[in-house]
């Protein structure tokens, strides 16, 4: 019941109370059974990216009949395919052959549909990344056993291998650019993100409850400090899969570079500042985050963030960032800011 549950919706749904709901569920059951969270998890913000497909009016219907009616258990290898992705596709009649290794594959040998996508670099125009989905009892694949890892193990991430499989033409839902950000990227983030970090946040809830019981009456200063710096990352962990109070949360990829200071683009907003409340990660750079009550932040990259409304930023070294924002209210700043950059 439980995979099903985010594609069964009909229009007029209150969208944001389900994703809010659906979050909950998967937090509480991360507190309980983590590695069964993250790998619900996984399935889950697939379907939940095509509701968001299909509130824009897209067919999807043959994704739901899969989902719904065949209670296909689908699998994600996108967190380390990413931008580039892996493996090999060449070009055949009527669709591709593809060979690669895809791992992690959280919950394969429980899942019937492979949610993926292949290199394709014999393209004259530059190399190109083909997205599909694969049954995982097809002709040329099969599961490894690799995954051996303390504490999530019952995940079963292991590797997915796919040895000359055919992926008809048909089955191709997106044929992009390799190596550079993609509008698409932006739908999966805002769908995929909220999902999974519930599921990890309800890990942390369990182990932090456990760390405060363990050092009740232990003063020394240096464990006080290690347990005030765990309690802040907590906290702000919680506050990004909370986001969805705000509203419709937009998901996007930034790359700026060093010196970017966005202070002059914020004048004639309140304060002259970003309204915006903010969550997110810094991939990789370091940023100097100023708030109104003149503190800074500095975070570097592997650092989540939140970044209540009234802030401003700069750039010490180029950066790129996740950005979890909610839609209205960062919308109203980036109209303000290409007001000023039109000026």
């Amino acid at each position: 019941m439980t995979t099903t549950h985010s594609a069964t919706t009909k229009d007029g749904t209150d969208w944001v109370g389900l994703a809010r709901e659906i979050g909950r569920l998967l937090r509480e059951l991360g507190r309980h059974d983590g590695a069964t969270a993250v790998a619900l998890s996984m399935h889950m913000h697939l379907v939940a990216a095509q509701v968001w497909r299909y509130r824009q009016g897209m067919d999807v219907s043959a994704f739901f009949r899969k989902v719904v009616g065949d209670r296909a258990f689908l699998i994600s290898t996108g967190a380390s395919d990413w931008i580039g992705s892996s493996g090999s596709a060449r070009k055949v009649d009527g669709g591709y052959r593809v060979s690669a290794r895809k791992a992690p594959a959280s919950g394969c040998e429980a899942g019937q549909l492979l949610v993926t996508s292949v290199r394709w670099d014999a393209v004259p125009e530059g190399p190109r990344v083909l997205h599909f989905a694969l049954p995982l009892s097809a002709e040329g694949v099969r599961i490894e056993r690799t995954w051996d890892t303390l504490g999530l193990r019952a995940t079963g991430s292991h590797t997915v291998v796919l040895e000359e499989v055919f992926v008809p033409d048909a089955a191709v839902s997106l044929d992009r650019p390799a190596d550079v950000w993609h509008p698409v990227w932006n739908v999966i983030l805002g769908a995929a993100m909220p999902l999974i970090l519930a599921a990890y946040v309800g890990i942390a809830d369990a182990a932090v409850e456990r760390t405060v019981a363990a050092a009740m009456g232990r003063a020394e200063p240096h464990r006080q400090q290690l347990l005030g710096e765990m309690l802040n990352a907590h906290t702000t962990a919680a506050d990004v899969v909370d986001a969805t109070g705000y509203g419709p949360i937009s998901g996007e990829y930034f790359s700026l570079g060093a010196g970017t200071d966005i202070a002059p683009l914020l004048q004639g907003l309140g304060g002259d500042l970003c309204q915006a409340p903010h969550w997110g990660y810094v991939l990789q750079g370091e940023l100097t985050v100023t708030f109104a009550d003149g503190t800074q932040e500095l975070p570097v990259g592997g650092d989540l963030f939140y970044w209540p409304p009234g802030h401003t930023v700069k750039v010490g070294a180029d950066a790129e960032v996740i950005l979890f924002s909610p839609q209205k209210e960062h919308s109203e700043v980036i109209d303000h800011m290409l007001r000023k950059m039109a000026a």
